[in-house]
């Protein structure tokens, strides 16, 4: 299904990042950094000690059976020293472990912190960009637990590399065909490990889109926003199949991989068994033929596999260390993206009193899209003016919202509040002159009292401002009547937690904008979960406190076009009809017969 790739020369670049990742490692926890790297050189000096204690221990023992009368006590001190050497050895991995589990959770937080800041901060555009959720996808899945597993290597390696160099100094005083038996012996299965490191990373490239898809089909079956449609149109075998499917071809690559390596092993693991009993041997004939001691022999046999083993793991580490250094690519590129909405160099203040818009000549076309949204969009709108902006499906409207809250910049032309483009006013200041609620309105697992509060974070609020702001919205009775009340979780994500029918939540986010003391404000479909009537309480509401506002209504549905200053009758990216309500119906243009339309729905019902 994937090129897996193969290792090469170029992907050595890639080393540049380990440098960056140790740098966060310092930054989070530098007194843990200094004490791993000092049980690190203990801890790798302290086998050549177990190794030379354990030839003191034979030659002594066999020097005690030769003798008439033995004295045991120097053997027992022997293996004394011995056993609080391998204690030392234990005590200090325990401590390495814990340093290594702190350091872990120390910089996972600051990296996760990070991960989330960069998320924030990027454009709105980019969550309609496969590219970036591929990027966000690896970064959080697969690199996040790579800057420690970086350090975790490095400090494997230089240990590794201590006990290595102490064992290949006692086989050098032995023989060098030795030394050079122990490094044949290691290099095979480290070579097999790069090839499998490269491949694996670069399989996992490939199917980033195809893992991300499987995820998605297992939320549809496991959360809640899709449960009553699986239930209802009978989509649980139809999701489960897909997910399936994919996953078999997965696994199935996966293994692939895995089996290629499995054989590889196999046959370095040959090699280094051979090269180690071939060396044991050797050792064995020089003990026999008296040129060294009985004690020599286990030492040197014992340096000797150590060595190995010792060199096997400092090779492997090496492996790891590129390995973490291809997923650290991932994490890095994620943390490059740069916003291309960015703050001016010298940004203008922007009134708190109502505004006036006005768009001039705007055209605007989505990342990727083939057709434009607007080609040559023109209007005004008066400070403390209300205006319906109405229209059909697809015309353009909520794209409207978009561009003048900045979510998107126009490709052309300029979009002013106060005559002042908006590109010259700071982005938080701009938002914050905002007050917007959006069609699809986000509805948060938190208290009541947090979900409405959240609607304006930055200032002093009290139980009460919220409450106003609840009534306002006329979801205040229903909120008293909650088990805690106010303070009650909303939805059923969590223990205690109520949820709230569809009109329900929409009040919510209409309360969260009236947490905001902003001069713009816009209702992006307010009304949309409401009945009839409660609809025309709302609006009634609405129309009372944004009196001293700009305000712009966008609806389907056109009960709030009689009730504003003045109507935009959007079409086909263009402002077709404005003008009061009642002077569009006279013209018995567009705008007349879509309003007919709708009202002889009601009219005939």
């Amino acid at each position: 299904m994937r090129n897996h790739g193969i290792f090469g020369l170029k992907h050595i670049t890639h080393i540049k990042f380990i440098p960056r990742a140790l740098e966060i490692i310092w930054r989070n926890s530098r007194l843990n950094t200094v004490l791993r790297l000092l049980l690190v050189l203990v801890q790798g000096v302290l086998p050549l000690l177990t190794v030379y204690l354990m030839k003191l221990i034979v030659d002594s023992v066999t020097k005690a059976i030769s003798e008439a009368q033995p004295d045991p006590f120097p053997i027992l001190l022997l293996i004394a020293a011995l056993t609080l050497t391998h204690l030392a050895l234990y005590s200090l991995n325990s401590f390495s472990r814990f340093l290594q589990e702190k350091q872990k959770m120390q910089v996972l937080d600051e990296l996760s912190d990070r991960i989330h800041e960069q998320s924030v901060r990027m454009d709105y555009a980019y969550y309609e960009n496969a590219h970036y959720y591929d990027s966000m996808h690896r970064a959080q899945k697969q690199a996040l637990s790579r800057p420690t597993a970086t350090f975790d290597n490095t400090a494997q390696l230089l240990q590794n590399g201590v006990s290595m160099l102490a064992m290949l100094s006692l086989l050098l005083s032995f023989h060098w065909l030795v030394s050079l038996l122990l490094l044949i012996a290691a290099v095979p299965g480290i070579w097999f490990q790069l090839r499998y490191s490269d491949r694996l990373f670069h399989w996992e490239l490939a199917n980033t889109d195809a893992m991300r898809k499987s995820a998605y089909y297992s939320s549809i079956l496991t959360e809640d926003q899709y449960a009553k449609e699986i239930r209802l149109f009978d989509l649980g075998n139809e999701f489960i199949n897909r997910f399936s499917h994919l996953k078999t071809e997965l696994r199935t690559e996966r293994l692939q991989l895995a089996q290629k390596r499995s054989l590889h092993q196999v046959a370095a693991q040959c090699i280094t068994v051979l090269t180690i009993f071939g060396s044991f041997a050797f050792v064995a004939y020089r003990a026999v033929m008296g040129l060294i001691t009985l004690g020599d022999m286990v030492m040197y046999y014992q340096a000797f596999q150590k060595g190995v083993n010792y060199l096997r793991a400092m090779l492997s580490s090496l492996a790891k260390l590129f390995e973490d250094s291809l997923y650290l690519a991932n994490l890095f590129e994620f943390l490059r993206f740069e916003p291309e909405i960015q703050d001016p160099p010298d940004p203008e203040k922007i009134s708190a009193k109502a505004g006036a818009i006005e768009f001039r000549q705007v055209a605007f076309t989505y990342p990727f899209a083939a057709q434009p949204v607007f080609t040559d969009l023109s209007f005004k709108v008066r400070a403390k003016e209300h205006i319906a902006l109405v229209g059909p499906n697809g015309s353009g409207k909520s794209t409207l919202v978009k561009l003048l809250c900045r979510l998107y910049d126009p490709d052309t032309g300029t979009i002013e509040i106060n005559g002042l483009n908006i590109q010259h006013y700071r982005i938080k200041d701009l938002r914050q002159a905002l007050s917007v609620v959006f069609q699809d309105f986000s509805r948060y697992h938190l208290s009541a009292s947090e979900n409405i509060r959240l609607g304006d974070i930055h200032s002093q609020t009290d139980e009460q401002t919220i409450q106003t702001a609840a009534q306002t919205a006329g979801i205040h009775s229903r909120l008293q009547e909650l088990p805690d009340s106010y303070q009650t979780p909303l939805g059923k994500r969590f223990e205690n937690g109520m949820d709230l029918s569809a009109g329900e939540w929409q009040k919510i986010a209409l309360a969260r904008v009236f947490m905001r003391d902003a001069p713009i404000v816009i209702f992006d479909e307010p009304t949309s979960a409401l009945d009839a009537q409660a609809e025309y309480d709302l609006l009634q509401r609405l129309k009372s406190m944004t009196r001293d506002k700009t305000s712009i209504w966008i609806s389907h549905r056109l009960a709030s076009a009689s009730l504003a200053d003045r109507v935009l009758f959007l079409q086909n990216g263009r402002i077709t009809e404005q003008g009061p309500h009642r002077d569009l119906m006279k013209n018995n243009n567009e705008y007349a017969a879509f309003y007919r339309k709708q009202s002889q729905f009601y009219c005939d019902s």
